[in-house]
């Protein structure tokens, strides 16, 4: 039976691309777009705040808008 608008199915071996296994995430039923998130830890202190998890406790981007931090304890 033919479909119109439909092409037939050609065989597995005339694929041009090797068939990828179906993601778990598909099979489940998700079908959102890939994402990242991620967070900083921040302590407030009496001198300012201190970004823990970044490398520089957040002094450049936190001068950007004009707030002091305070001094990383461990210098």
């Amino acid at each position: 039976m033919r479909v119109a608008g439909r092409r037939p199915a050609q065989p597995l071996e005339a694929c041009e691309a090797p068939l990828a296994p179906i993601p778990r995430e598909r099979r489940q039923g998700w079908v959102g777009t890939w994402s990242s998130h991620w967070e900083h830890s921040v302590a407030l202190t009496e001198q300012g705040p201190l970004v823990l998890t970044a490398p520089d406790g957040g002094k450049a981007k936190l001068a950007e808008h004009g707030i002091t931090t305070a001094p990383d304890p461990l210098a």
